[in-house]
């Protein structure tokens, strides 16, 4: 486990690295990387963020988006709605790299839903690590329900507790209609065509359920998890500012505990103990 030194050092440097970059759109600074014009890059920014909310973000939005680039994403996320190809594109080649995230080729089919009212608070990471260990034991640990739904490769696509609300954590990234979600999304799942498998009640509290996805998975994105990251110490940042901005150990630890492979294997284990084959 990082210690708070560690943390809040790489929390500054990647927050300060992040601001650099946003001001450099702003300016309509080329960037190498970037095949989107400066101009429309600065031209989004300022119409996602018109008051450079994201270089000042208050302490309880951090606890949810400790980056700057992260809250942008959050932004963008809640304010899909008509297609926009300069928006995915500003999305795909500027906010998930300077975020540090790296989509890979082989991104799976999803469909984009309004997001409008989803939220994921900062009790959504808590209660995603108490259904894992539901999951894993069979035993209750406050979750009533834990669905996966997987593609018809057998592949587990979103791991959804639920608690007082439902989301779900992806397990692999999706291309929704040109939206790219990471894996480690904290996303809702709206309606579609679901094949459901089977139920199981292991301790008659809870019900763990197997559907399996007819054509796209369709999602209502929400904000990158901590499981977005592969790093201990990327993860651990979400814990660098708690609700009222001090640094809080227990959300770090958590954080950093567990990783997203921690999720496929419980996916995987609720498809086995509902019937599906692997």
């Amino acid at each position: 486990m990082f210690g708070e030194t560690s943390v809040l050092q790489h929390y500054k440097t990647v927050n300060r690295s992040d601001c650099q970059s946003l001001r450099s759109i702003r300016a309509e600074i080329p960037d190498k990387d970037a095949t989107q014009p400066a101009d429309i890059r600065a031209s989004i920014l300022t119409r996602m963020d018109p008051g450079s909310v994201a270089l000042k973000s208050p302490a309880y939005s951090k606890v949810l988006t400790p980056r700057p680039s992260q809250f942008l994403i959050r932004q963008l996320y809640k304010g899909m709605g008509v297609r926009d190809t300069e928006v995915e594109r500003f999305l795909s080649e500027t906010l998930l790299p300077m975020a540090g995230i790296a989509m890979g080729n082989d991104n799976r089919k999803g469909s984009l839903v309004s997001a409008a009212g989803k939220s994921a608070c900062s009790s959504a990471e808590p209660f995603y690590t108490k259904a894992l260990k539901q999951s894993r034991t069979g035993q209750y640990n406050g979750q009533p329900s834990i669905n996966v739904y997987y593609d018809q490769d057998g592949q587990p696509l979103a791991f959804q507790k639920h608690f007082d609300t439902a989301s779900a954590l992806l397990l692999q990234g999706l291309d929704a209609d040109g939206v790219l979600l990471p894996a480690g999304t904290i996303v809702g799942i709206g309606r579609g065509d679901f094949k459901k498998v089977n139920s199981v009640s292991p301790d008659n509290h809870h019900t763990l359920t197997a559907l399996e996805i007819v054509n796209a998975l369709p999602v209502m994105p929400n904000r990158l998890s901590p499981w977005a990251y592969s790093d201990g110490l990327d993860r651990a940042i979400y814990g660098a500012s708690g609700e009222s901005g001090e640094f809080d150990p227990t959300r770090a630890d958590l954080v950093q505990s567990v990783s997203l492979d921690d999720f496929r294997k419980a996916a995987h284990q609720v498809m086995a103990m509902c019937g599906v084959a692997a």
